[in-house]
């Protein structure tokens, strides 16, 4: 008779104790994701406003955006935008200076808008693009607010994905707008994003979360 020896482990214990460990939680949470960012060049971040019978187009010319998303598991997807506001420009050169005001974006005391979001909601696919909605928050001149994303991916040639995203922002929710040129103007503001994004070394580290960097 074999005897174990004293004070170790048999080797079916060990083996035990392994597959024990792989079926653990966090064995099936160690996943490798992709972090993303935005190619040069490529970003639009643009906005409709009507005052009156006059529509306004605009847009931001920046923002910092980091992505971390797995085809496989959009729900571990999380996302962080910031947009600067010094980048913020209009149609109308007067619409420009009236957006500057404290009642509007007042973008000296509030220089940037941040949204997060955690988490990929797949809603559709037609062919390779892939249709997603993305309900994240939104932090703007001071005021956070719940903004839902619908998002379309298309795989591109170069190892990336092109990405289209609309959402309509309620500007009275984040206290946008005051007088009487508020008053004329239609509270619904549609947004509309277009990049491409492509694989990344970014900053945070594979256990942060940039959707808590805010």
């Amino acid at each position: 008779m074999r005897r174990r020896p004293r004070g170790g482990w048999s080797r079916a214990a060990f083996l035990g104790l392994a597959v024990a460990l792989a079926g653990a939680p966090w064995a099936s949470e160690a996943r490798t994701e992709t972090c993303w960012q935005v190619a040069p060049d490529s970003l639009e971040i643009t906005w409709q406003a009507r005052w009156g019978e006059t529509v306004i187009t605009g847009g931001f010319r920046k923002a910092d955006v980091t992505i971390f998303f797995d085809a496989d598991h959009p729900e571990t997807a999380r996302i962080r935008a910031r947009i600067p506001m010094a980048g913020l420009y209009a149609s109308d050169p007067e619409a420009v200076a009236l957006l500057q005001d404290p009642g509007w974006f007042d973008p000296a005391r509030f220089p940037e808008a941040v949204f997060t979001a955690r988490g990929l909601i797949p809603v559709g696919q037609d062919g390779p693009r892939r249709h997603y909605r993305a309900e994240g928050q939104l932090q703007l001149k001071g005021h956070r607010g719940p903004l839902a994303l619908d998002i379309w991916l298309t795989p591109t040639g170069h190892n990336g994905w092109h990405a289209e995203a609309h959402a309509v922002i309620d500007r009275r929710d984040y206290q946008i707008g005051a007088g009487a040129i508020a008053d004329a103007t239609a509270p619904d503001v549609p947004l509309r994003i277009r990049l491409n994004a492509v694989p990344a070394a970014c900053s945070e580290s594979a256990n942060s979360d940039p959707a808590d960097q805010r």
